[in-house]
């Protein structure tokens, strides 16, 4: 099993929620890419997420959806 590191929002309630752990490598689905992301940022919609104020998100969740980095992997 590949592992990697990730901050993980544990549950909702505020980004003192966010815990930095080795978490499984995943495999993408068609369709998707996997990224090696080289640098990441958090922005107003993480902390939406982190206070319950972004639909259907379902904790732990991986948060920073702004990245920059290289695609390592492909979906069929």
């Amino acid at each position: 099993m590949k592992t990697m590191q990730a901050i993980v929002l544990k549950e909702i309630g505020g980004l003192d929620k966010l815990v930095f752990q080795e978490v499984e490598v995943p495999q993408p689905k068609p369709g998707e890419a996997l990224v090696r992301v080289k640098y990441s940022s958090l922005n107003r919609r993480d902390w939406w997420i982190a206070q319950g104020l972004y639909a259907k998100i379902k904790t732990p969740v991986i948060l920073g959806s702004d990245v920059c980095g290289f695609v390592t992997n492909v979906g069929n």
